[in-house]
């Protein structure tokens, strides 16, 4: 036996380049051996170059997947439109640009029973998950109690009483897919992986996965690498069946990169755009269909048709400064300085005002930022709120927290950089909202309310589906009230919802662009308040009341909102420096 401590050195203790099994090989051969017909199909939403490659394995056959993703976008339909899945598991599917919508493809194959819909709220399919990847068979929730959610989902929610106290709480039952496929920022070649940002529910289905992992990486690094940023590993090898190196496999997501070396890149919105309206016309899904996948063999013919030039211009767009020389362009415009307002301005502005107020009032310290002109009133209210020396952070549901808001834009790289957490459903919608106990605040849209609260976003009574329940659900249950921002028309201001996405109980103020309303001790919306415009308070009042689709009450001192400040104004198309929910002018 030799005495030579090199030898042990080299053999025993010295570091490798590479630990573990060699996992990489490409992604085609990684779906084909891993993914199979039936199967129970999980793919993380930026997982894009895997889903346009399981396109292409089994197009013109009827797998008949069950698919498992959380946020559903039109960048997956063309899997549904294909004609692949038969059930979807989500928690929110729609279109996002240029404006959050219903998808047309959805509700034309939901109404034909093509397509069966298991609809959850974003946190409770994240605690299916996490339940199954801790080995439970159920998790209690706060979510869903007293929904139409709920009522539909008889196999896996129940109410049970608790053995600690005289409450009842909800359970949900765990899920474990036969397959999660996720995309990393970066991965070694046994699978060891860091996740893009705020991807929890990845990192949950993947540990839940019963047939483990398929890992696509922007870069397979050396398990060096993975040593010296272990704090951010969220998927450890041993999980993991293959690794595939797809750059931009995320495209046309945006990525968000938290390390040194590995860039960051740009949702693709005029992609994404395109590729929405291709999905809406039942005539254009084959032929978009071969033009960006079947015809684009692998990732690497797939970024050759986009062109060098594109790809540049989304990691420019992650920049900083990109952001500025944006917001700056649209402060020279003639739009942001135009003196005149829209209704729907107005709306934005008297919802942050009340949001500011309720904040003041009750010391809130978080915001729950939804969706659409909701989020923007939030954005809103922050800065004024701010300018007030009172201390409150914003959070996107999925995302992150305290980060300085920027565009109120679906899509959140602009704030992953300067967020103080990087969040996701099990911290915005777990801990950070707890019932009465909460100190946040939720702002919420709405397809269709009642004058009671209750909110209906998911099916409208022929049966289209809609867009489901996203975090609002959540949000309505553990903010300690709720403020909804919605168009004042009959259609969306309805005598009674017929499908409950959203419990009411919490949801206080409702602002829309004719006025504000508020809760009485009956539980039912009074309206307090109607905005500036053509015609006298009263018959602007009479607008307001026959414009809605219940016997709406007044107060008996309806008063006149104050038109919006110019600085309101100003600030307010900023955030939304791209047009998507104010309109071109005022006026």
């Amino acid at each position: 036996m030799t005495t030579d401590f090199q030898y042990y050195w080299d053999r025993y203790f010295k570091p490798r380049e590479h630990e573990g099994p060699d996992k990489r090989m490409p992604l085609g051969e990684a779906v084909g051996r891993f993914v199979t017909p039936g199967a129970v199909l999980h793919m993380s939403r930026h997982a894009q170059a895997a889903m346009n490659e399981v396109v292409r394995q089994f197009y013109g056959t009827r797998p008949d997947f069950t698919f498992v993703l959380g946020t559903a976008e039109q960048n997956v339909f063309h899997l549904v439109g294909a004609g692949l899945v038969k059930r979807v598991i989500t928690g929110n599917l729609s279109n996002i640009n240029p404006s959050p919508s219903p998808s047309r493809l959805l509700g034309r194959l939901t109404r034909q029973g093509e397509i069966e819909m298991e609809n959850w709220s974003l946190f409770t399919l994240m605690q299916r998950l996490m339940a199954g990847a801790l080995g439970l068979e159920f998790m209690p929730t706060r979510s869903l109690a007293g929904s139409t959610i709920a009522e539909e989902l008889p196999d896996a929610y129940a109410m049970i009483d608790s053995p600690f106290s005289d409450e009842r709480w909800g359970m949900v039952k765990a899920l474990r897919p036969d397959i999660s496929v996720i995309h990393a920022v970066v991965a070694d070649r046994a699978g060891n992986a860091i996740p893009t940002s705020g991807d929890g529910e990845a990192v949950w289905a993947a540990r839940a996965s019963k047939g483990g992992v398929i890992v696509t990486t922007e870069r397979v690094v050396s398990t060096s690498v993975i040593n010296d940023h272990a704090g951010l590993v969220r998927v450890p090898a041993y999980m993991v069946k293959a690794v595939c190196e797809v750059p931009h496999g995320a495209h046309p997501q945006s990525l968000s990169s938290p390390l040194e070396g590995v860039s960051s890149y740009a949702e693709d919105v005029e992609f994404s755009v395109a590729q929405r309206r291709a999905t809406d016309d039942p005539d254009q899904i084959d032929a978009w269909l071969k033009e960006w996948v079947l015809d684009c063999t692998d990732q690497e013919a797939y970024l050759a048709k986009l062109g060098r030039p594109r790809l540049t211009r989304l990691l420019r767009a992650a920049s900083d400064e990109s952001w500025r020389q944006e917001i700056e362009e649209s402060f020279r415009g003639e739009r942001v300085g135009n003196p005149s307002w829209s209704a729907t301005e107005m709306m934005v502005v008297a919802a942050a005002r009340r949001i500011e107020a309720a904040a003041l009032k009750n010391g809130y310290r978080v915001l729950l930022a939804g969706v659409g002109t909701g989020g923007l009133a939030t954005y809103l209210a922050y800065y004024r709120l701010r300018d007030q020396g009172h201390e409150v952070e914003v959070a996107i549901g999925s995302g992150p927290l305290g980060h300085l808001p920027r565009l109120a834009v679906i899509d959140t790289w602009q704030h992953w950089p300067h967020a103080k957490l990087a969040g996701d459903a099990l911290d915005n919608y777990g801990s950070f909202l707890r019932g009465s106990d909460s100190q946040a605040m939720g702002v919420l849209g709405a397809a269709m309310i009642d004058k009671h609260g209750n909110i209906n976003s998911t099916r409208l009574p022929n049966g289209t589906f809609l867009i489901g329940s996203g975090g609002a659900n959540d949000v309505a249950a553990g903010a300690r009230e709720a403020l909804v921002a919605a168009n004042h028309t009959p259609q969306r201001l309805v005598e009674s919802v017929g499908y409950i996405t959203v419990p009411g109980e919490r949801v206080k103020t409702l602002v829309t662009d004719r006025g504000i309303m508020e809760k009485d001790d009956s539980g039912e919306f009074v309206l307090m308040s109607v905005f500036p415009g053509e015609g006298s308070l009263a018959e602007r009042i009479k607008a307001a009341i026959d414009q809605c689709g219940w016997e709406l009450r007044i107060a008996p001192d309806v008063t006149e909102e104050p038109p919006p400040m110019q600085e309101e104004l100003t600030l307010a198309r900023l955030l939304d420096v791209r047009g998507q929910f104010l309109p071109e002018r005022g006026g």
